[in-house]
């Protein structure tokens, strides 16, 4: 698959019409789930295979490469959203002190409703860019048509009954799973709290009292 900057650099406008094409099946062939799953199985054909794969995904797992590459379309992303949701990763495991499997599970969880939300956030504040310009900065309103070519109402409406009735929910049930993940990373680490107690002469808890 050719980059966007050797694709600059074809001069034919034929050829690169076909290069961008290439390069959008082979892109989304790279967000296909089956299709990466036989990609990666083609390598591993043997037991020592099989078992370095593991060994390589679980520290992929570990540094947070995973999360990244589970992302539907991560290498398109912006590259400071990728960096921003890894670095968050790492500063969260160090502030809450993550050291469990579980612990990890949530944060990623978290991470991902953070993810969506940002998304779905961009989406909300495109669609208040086309709205504002229908309606306030064009000579007229543009208007919708239903199937049989007759005016239904304004094209604008269609964004605003898409952000009211899908995307602004959207937006609050990501908010909620984020606070949920987190609270849940909380309450696990409450769980496994232990406490240790060393040479004690004597705690008083109350009115009553404990020798140890």
């Amino acid at each position: 698959m050719k980059s966007l900057e050797e694709i600059k650099k074809i001069k034919s406008t034929s050829d690169c019409l076909l290069a961008l094409k290439e390069r959008a099946k082979e892109i989304g062939r790279r967000c296909d789930w089956d299709y990466l799953s036989n990609v990666e199985w083609v390598d591993i054909n043997t037991q020592d295979a099989w078992e370095n794969a593991k060994e390589t995904s679980l520290k992929d797992y570990y540094t947070g490469k995973f999360l990244l590459d589970s992302i539907g379309g991560a290498k398109n992303n912006r590259p400071s959203v990728v960096a921003v949701i890894l670095q968050l990763r790492l500063a969260w495991i160090t502030e809450y002190e993550i050291s469990t499997v579980p612990e990890l599970v949530l944060l990623d969880f978290a991470l991902l409703s953070y993810y969506h939300y940002l998304r779905v956030n961009t989406v909300i504040n495109n669609f208040e860019w086309v709205i504002n310009r229908e309606l306030f900065e064009g000579d007229e309103p543009k208007l919708s048509y239903n199937k049989v070519a007759k005016v239904d109402g304004f094209s604008a409406e269609e964004h605003i009954n898409k952000m009211s009735e899908s995307l602004l929910p959207s937006l609050e049930r990501f908010n909620k799973l984020f606070l949920r993940n987190l609270k849940a990373i909380r309450d696990l680490k409450r769980s496994n709290a232990i406490l240790n107690i060393g040479s004690v002469g004597q705690v008083n808890i109350g009115e009553k009292q404990i020798n140890m």
